[in-house]
């Protein structure tokens, strides 16, 4: 009996000896959202009214081809050109190809001649009236295009051979008259002259 009494003490002295751990206090409660500083003008979101603003300026720019001051940008606005329009003015007045004329459109495909198509969709930001140019550098057989289903261009190419070969009338009646044969008899015909069908790659423009 007094062995157990005595292991009880031990217990009791050792556990009032035994270092104390407080338990971690997780902080539930809302965080502060509050910021450092301003946000800077040129990161805030613009109003429609600022957008719609921007966007006869970008257009009013594309139409008189030329450098336009602050001043000469309000006096077209008629409204006061603030910080946060300026700093998008600054970002957006530099097109990725500065595209002026149809001689630069025609010169920067003739630089990318061996590097493929260019899409006419990166060309849209240039200032020139891009419709019109390419169809007058197609009549002049100086480029060629893929367009998309409606007819409009959507990849154009420098024409390496621009000029027109004379064809005479009989080849050009002997080309009407050859009709080409359904798939399943152009096929057997493959197949019999020892050719195979061409597999073609898709590619993404």
């Amino acid at each position: 009996m007094s062995s157990l009494l005595k292991k009880h003490q031990e217990f009791k002295k050792s556990v009032a000896t035994q270092q104390v751990f407080s338990k971690p206090v997780v902080n539930h409660g809302t965080p502060n959202l509050k910021r450092s500083g301003p946000i800077p003008e040129s990161l805030a979101p613009m109003n429609r009214h600022t957008l719609s603003i921007l966007y006869s300026i970008i257009n009013h720019l594309k139409h008189i081809q030329r450098p336009q001051t602050i001043e000469d940008i309000q006096k077209f606005t008629r409204t006061v050109v603030d910080q946060a329009l300026e700093s998008q003015l600054r970002i957006n007045d530099k097109p990725v190809y500065d595209i002026k004329s149809k001689e630069d459109l025609l010169e920067l495909l003739k630089i990318r001649v061996h590097s493929g198509g260019l899409a006419v969709k990166e060309l849209k930001d240039s200032y020139i009236d891009l419709t019109n140019i390419i169809e007058e550098l197609k009549q002049e057989a100086k480029i060629l295009t893929i367009d998309n289903k409606d007819g409009t261009p959507r990849v154009l190419f420098y024409n390496k051979m621009p000029a027109r070969l004379g064809v005479k009338e009989e080849f050009k009646q002997v080309w009407l008259e050859l009709k080409v044969p359904d798939e399943t008899a152009l096929l057997f015909e493959m197949e019999r002259a020892g050719l195979k069908q061409m597999e073609m790659e898709k590619r993404k423009y």
